[in-house]
């Protein structure tokens, strides 16, 4: 089966995202993939020259690439000024349609290149709307991950793109309660599947059988940490609550560049640590030398409708979590974990869970995510994907 994917972040991010788990899944079984990178435009290089220059280096463009069997991607470099920030002629529907007639040119020329017959197709972010009636997929799955409009540069245009998007899908699978919420109205038919972890990798964490890497090893004293996407954290809470538990290592590890890292300069105690991004495979030995798993997380309409892999993950390793109070956090990880409303209630919570280590919660942590291996997650995506039905 034939598979086009659109628009999405570039394919070599260094957070490995429920996509890459679902495409590497589906071309393992012999199905096709062309994954079209959101296009970057000429006018990004007046915005930002540094992240231009950074998101077109070493890249291939305007043909299709092979990146693992069976995947191959798309990058696209378009004139057209369609973002935010210029005034309403260029955040508009109209700068968008010209954006993505220019790159249909690159698309069709892609698919015949690839000998793609008929496919199918997942969207993500809606952009391609415009092209949906020369495309013409089999069947078209709207796979929402997160609140778009939650993004602070996202052109304001996208907002109408996500609700007319819905006309033309013929399924909407969403990652958390929020989403399943607030879409439903607009939708033909719209499933919940929430994220899932690598049951194997994460496992050996709580049976014990994955060394503490090194560089915590070389932090005295209990030890806090989190991994992911670094901009969606508060830190003038991480400030005030490793101010007062001076006592304790806090290490955070993720993008510290990009449109996943760090925005600004931070200014933390000297107990907080802040590591670039880790091989995937090396996490479980971050998380082995770790007493407590913290998500600092900002309360926003952004990380209010996410659904945090890392939580599945964390889990599966028996790691006992902190979180900031957000519904999906709290559905998913429900009396096995703690959800802090302020900062008072995070330090509470994480004393508690340093100071009284338990076992059992553990272990129940590890048999509440067994049904959350990624085959498990993928075999029912695809099922959504082809049209069978699902229970």
């Amino acid at each position: 089966m034939d598979i086009l994917v659109s628009y999405c972040e570039e394919w070599e991010t260094p957070l490995r995202t429920s996509k890459h788990h679902f495409i590497e899944g589906l071309a393992r079984e012999g199905n096709r993939v062309l994954y079209i990178e959101t296009p970057v435009s000429l006018f990004h290089l007046i915005l930002s020259p540094k992240n231009f220059f950074n998101r077109i280096r070493n890249k291939v463009f305007f043909r299709p690439v092979q990146v693992e069997n069976n995947v191959w991607t798309l990058s696209l470099i378009t004139p057209i000024p369609f973002f935010k920030g210029f005034g309403p002629l260029f955040d508009s529907e109209l700068m968008n349609h010209a954006q993505q007639l220019f790159s249909y040119l690159f698309i069709k020329r892609s698919l015949k290149k690839l000998d793609f017959g008929e496919f199918h197709m997942i969207t993500y972010l809606p952009l391609i709307y415009p092209l949906l009636s020369r495309l013409q997929p089999i069947r078209n799955l709207y796979h929402i991950v997160d609140e778009w409009r939650g993004l602070a540069n996202l052109p304001i245009t996208v907002s109408k793109l996500i609700i007319k998007y819905f006309k033309y899908s013929d399924i909407t699978v969403v990652t958390s309660q929020s989403l399943y919420d607030r879409y439903k109205p607009f939708s033909k038919e719209i499933r919940l599947l929430r994220h899932g972890t690598d049951i194997k990798l994460f496992n050996k964490v709580f049976a014990s059988e994955v060394q503490v890497a090194e560089e915590l090893i070389e932090l005295s004293g209990k030890k806090l940490g989190y991994y992911g996407a670094l901009h969606k954290l508060d830190y003038e809470l991480i400030f005030e609550v490793s101010s007062e538990l001076r006592d304790l290592n806090f290490i955070f590890i993720g993008p510290t560049s990009g449109p996943q890292g760090l925005k600004k300069q931070l200014k933390l105690p000297l107990n907080c640590y802040v590591w670039d991004s880790w091989n995937r495979d090396k996490l479980p030995s971050f998380l082995a030398g770790l007493d407590v798993f913290w998500m600092p997380f900002l309360d926003n309409e952004l990380t209010q409708f996410m659904s945090p892999i890392k939580i599945y993950e964390v889990m599966s390793a028996g790691l006992p979590i902190v979180s900031t109070n957000l519904q999906e956090t709290r559905l998913v990880g429900g009396n096995l974990n703690k959800y802090a409303n302020n900062n008072e209630e995070h330090i509470k919570f994480i004393n508690e869970f340093i100071h009284s280590p338990s076992y059992e919660l553990s272990k129940k942590r590890v048999e509440y995510t067994k049904n959350f291996d990624w085959s498990q997650r993928r075999e029912i995506f695809f099922n959504y994907l082809v049209g069978e039905k699902t229970n």
